[in-house]
Parts: structure tokens; sequence; C-alpha cells
């Protein structure tokens, strides 16, 4: 499938994410959120729908078959899968593949415009449609037009919602096409909707380059969202931490750093952070992984990951803490009410930030100034080095014998953190609470010029040893 980086959406964009939108939530927050959206094309190129996509922002590609559609799903993101064909060019077989297709998208949205006027063969591709529940949490929505003429094209229905921000694309397709929600009977809100504005791609998903501006976005080939951190100078650390007392850094090299924590699909909640069992998890997994040429994929150290969660604020806290509802999953009243026990006692009294008990899905709250959601709790975030008394720039694998013990450091906090401690200069070793079976730690991973600088714990002891 070839994309054409030109029609990512018009020059405005760039600007306007900058800008941003302001997303109310729950009627208290406003904030500004970027989503990636991407759209196959199979046997159509309309003008008018091609025009209300890319006002829209969608990266636009081209495919033969619907299976095309699967090549480039976004993290989090909108997915778009458009066929005008016949059901016998369009494949029972491999319209459930697409529906069976683990994605990490926040909707994967199969529009089916078929033009064979067949009446048997369009309720076959209306029953394919119930396997819509067979997999990705009910995060599919599947339209099929209602006969093979002209009036009832889902052209037109599609262009209609794109014109009207805010709008729910079953509420204007009702009635005009057959519908199937794989939501529908859960009891979960299933509205279709487009959130903030269209995240624009610095280049295209086959091509990284270094961005040119803090919070500039690129959109990878597997689908993960990363943000530009450009060099820079801060102050690490903050006076009210023990161990984190503030010191003069400078990020020599910029890097990208994933816009959400890690996500995998084919999971339950494959919107909610990984969690993983240890750090070596996570850095065996990004070793398999083939790296763009000249970069490597890696932990961010404590210096990066501080940089880019304070997102330019060169101390102290980055957003009020009476507004840390709207930006971060922590210990919050709702926690202290549903955990009757002591080891909850430190959960805020005063605030709820939407959650109770475990993992949020990414990007339900605000995001930084640069863009990344949810820096400050949720899940704790795994580092490059050791963790020591006192933070440094540097990253400190130093053992003083083969068999000295020395524990890993996570940022950011937990969906269990106090909102004391939900501050970007907060740093410990990742633990689990008492009574709680899910784990707490997850990561968000970077992109840098160079060799991978977190090392497990065998390639330490192995550098060690005599």
């Amino acid at each position: 499938m070839k994309v054409n980086s030109a029609t990512a959406g018009p020059a405005f964009l760039r600007a306007a994410i900058l800008i941003g939108v302001l997303i109310p939530v729950s009627g208290l927050c406003e904030y500004r959120i970027t989503e990636f959206r991407t759209a196959t094309l199979i046997g159509t190129d309309n003008p008018e729908l091609r025009s209300a996509l890319t006002e829209n922002g969608f990266l636009i590609s081209h495919g033969k078959t619907i299976s095309d559609g699967l090549s480039l799903i976004p993290h989090n993101g909108v997915n778009l899968i458009y066929y005008r064909g016949t059901p016998d060019t369009l494949g029972k077989d491999k319209l459930i593949e697409v529906f069976d297709h683990p994605h990490v998208a926040r909707i994967n949205l199969v529009v089916l415009d078929v033009t064979d006027g067949d009446k048997a063969k369009r309720r076959q591709i209306q029953e394919a449609c119930k396997s819509l529940g067979r997999a990705n949490a009910g995060r599919h929505l599947a339209l099929v037009s209602q006969s093979e003429t002209e009036e009832d094209s889902l052209t037109a229905i599609l262009a209609e919602w794109l014109g009207k921000p805010g709008a729910d694309l079953k509420g204007v397709a009702q009635s005009r096409a057959h519908l199937k929600d794989s939501m529908s009977g859960t009891g979960r809100k299933t509205e279709v909707k487009l959130r903030g504005l269209a995240a624009v791609s610095i280049s295209p998903p086959d091509k990284i380059i270094q961005g040119q501006s803090a919070g500039d976005q690129w959109l990878a080939a597997n689908g993960e969202a990363f943000v530009w951190c450009p060099p820079g100078k801060y102050t690490m650390g903050d006076a009210r931490f023990e161990n984190a007392q503030p010191i003069p850094v400078k990020i020599e090299a910029g890097f990208w750093i994933s816009k959400y924590e890690f996500l995998s699909a084919g999971r339950k909640n494959p919107l909610e952070p990984v969690s993983f069992s240890s750090v070596d998890e996570v850095i065996e997994l990004l070793s398999k992984r083939a790296s763009p040429e000249g970069w490597t994929w890696d932990l961010p150290t404590e210096a990066e990951w501080e940089y880019a969660a304070r997102a330019g604020a060169d101390s102290g806290l980055p957003i009020a803490e009476e507004d840390m509802c709207c930006y971060a999953n922590f210990a919050d009243k709702a926690l202290f009410n549903a955990r009757k026990d002591l080891r909850f006692l430190p959960a805020d009294q005063d605030l709820h930030d939407g959650h109770s008990d475990g993992f949020a899905p990414v990007a339900y709250y605000g995001p930084n100034a640069w863009g990344l959601h949810d820096v400050l709790g949720n899940a704790g975030e795994f580092c490059a080095g050791f963790y020591t008394e006192k933070p440094s720039a540097a990253v400190d694998y130093r053992v003083s014998n083969p068999q000295a013990r020395r524990l890993p450091v996570t940022r950011g906090g937990s969906w269990t953190t106090p909102r004391k401690n939900m501050h970007p200069a907060f740093r410990e070793v990742p633990g689990e609470v008492e009574g709680v079976s899910m784990r707490l730690t997850g990561a968000r991973i970077v992109l840098r010029r160079g060799e991978r600088l977190a090392r497990t714990f065998r390639e330490v002891w192995e550098s060690a040893s005599p």
C-alpha cells in the first residue's frame, strides 16, 4: 500500500496543533488533544470523499483489497477502510479477517459501499459483519450500503459526518445504511466521533527524520505515535523530594518519545497500557524490533524522561495541583472509598480523576504541553539505568561486584500513587501494592540516534564479570 503524504491534511493543521483545541471533560477540564487518522480507499477515488478526509487530516492511501486497510492502523487513533465494489471482489473471508485483526486503534471503521444488486449476496456481507464482536474490545463499526444505487452510496454519509465537527457517525448513518456496532449490548457508550484535531506526521511512516521543533509528531509504520523532544537545558529534580534534589541538565541530542504508554494488540483492554513484570521484559522486546536506519529503540534515560514530562517547564510542577484530576490517574477519592483498608489511606479524599481502580485507557486524560499523555499516574514507567539515591543525567549501571543487587527505576507514578507525588521529579523503585493483583509498571519507549542505552540485568552482570 502506498501512502500519499501530501494528503495528510492542509498546511493550517500544523499550526492548529500548536494552538490546540479545547476539549471539555466531565464539564470540568479543558485540554488540547490530537489524534492520528488514516484512511484506505479501495475501488474509489471520489473527490468529495477525498476532500472531506483531507480537510479532517486523514492520511490517505489506496489499496487493492480490503486487507490493505490493515497495514497502517494508528495507536489510539481512527482507521477508516472504504470499499466500493461487488461482494465477489470483496470476499467474505477477507472481511472477517479485517474484523478479527488485532489492533489498538480507538476506532476501526469499515465502510462497504456494495454495488451489486443481488440481495442475497448483500445479506451475506451483512451476516459477515456479525463477527465484529469477536475481537478488539468493541472498537469496530461497519456500515453497509442498503442498495447499489447512487442514492444509497455511503460517500454522502461520510462526507456529512466529516463536515460536522463532533458529530456521531451512528446518528448520521441511522436508517440510511446497515450498521453493525461491536459495542452494541456491552452497556458502554457507543458514539463514533473524531476527537480534537488531526495529528500531522512530520514525515511518511516509512521515513524517520529529526523533528524541527518540540511537539512535532511522527506516525511510525507500526502505528505507534511519537513526539519530538529537541536538545535543551532544564533543572532536573525538585527540592520537595529527598532523592531528587535539583541539578542542571543538558540534553545534547533530540529524540523521539512515544506519545502514549506502551500498547499491544490482542489483549482484553488493548487501549490500556501494557504492564510489565520486569524492565528486562521491555528491553528484550525492544531488542527484537527492527530499528529504522541510524536509530535505535530504547527506554528513555531518567533525564530524558523528566525533560519530556516537563515539556519545556524548567522547574516546579507544570500544572496546578488542583487540576491534577484532568491530567493523571492517581490515588484519588474513588480509590480511597473503594479500598476500605489502611493501604489506601494516602489516597486523595477530595479529588476524583474518573477511575477508582486500575489503569485508565491511554489519553483518557489531557496531554502535557508537548502532546504526551499520561506522563503522570496511570502506569509507572521504566527508565534506563539503576535506581540511585541522587538523580543524574548519566545512565548508571555500575555494580561493585557481579553479586551486587541493584534495582530498576521508574518515573511518573501509577494509579496507586498519592497526588503529592504526581510530579515530573518523582522517582521510585517499581513495586506492587499489597492486595492489588494487577501490575503497576509500564513503559514509554524512545527512538534515539546511536546505540541502545538500556541494559538487561544479564547484560550488566556479564559486563561486570571478570
